[in-house]
C-alpha cells in the first residue's frame, strides 16, 4: 500500500497559495511568483494523485479507486479553468469571476474527494 500523505500535503500547500492569490486579488495586487507557485503546486498535486491511484494496488473496479479518479478529474477541471482565466477572460471581469468560481468550486470538490480517497487507502 502507498501512503497518501505527500498528496494531501501538496494539495494543502496549493490551497494555501490559492487563498493567498485570492487575498491578493481582493487587494488588487499581483505577485506572479505566488501565482506560479500555486500553479506548480496544483500540477504537482494532480500528478501525485495520479501516481497514488496508480500505485495503490486497488482493483480497477474498486469504489475507492473511483473516488480517486473522480478527485483527479475535478482537479483537472480546476487546473484547466485556472489556466483559462487569464487567457479567455481578459478584459471581461464578470466572465473572470464566473471562471474563478468554477476554479475554486471544482478544486474544493476535488479536495474533499481526495480526502475521502486518502482515508480509504
Amino acid at each position: 500500500m502507498t501512503t497518501s500523505v505527500p498528496m494531501i500535503a501538496i494539495f494543502t500547500v496549493a490551497t494555501v497559495l490559492g487563498a493567498w492569490c485570492l487575498i491578493l486579488l481582493f487587494e488588487r495586487a499581483r505577485k506572479p511568483v505566488v501565482i506560479g507557485l500555486h500553479l506548480l503546486a496544483g500540477m504537482a498535486g494532480l500528478e501525485t494523485m495520479v501516481a497514488t491511484i496508480h500505485m495503490s494496488g486497488l482493483d480497477a473496479d474498486s469504489p475507492v479507486r473511483r473516488f480517486g479518479i473522480m478527485a483527479a478529474g475535478w482537479f483537472a477541471v480546476a487546473v484547466f479553468s485556472g489556466l483559462m482565466i487569464p487567457l479567455v477572460c481578459k478584459g471581461r471581469p464578470q466572465a473572470a469571476n464566473l471562471m474563478l468560481v468554477v476554479h475554486i468550486g471544482s478544486a474544493t470538490v476535488g479536495f474533499c474527494l481526495a480526502l475521502a480517497f486518502a482515508g480509504q487507502i
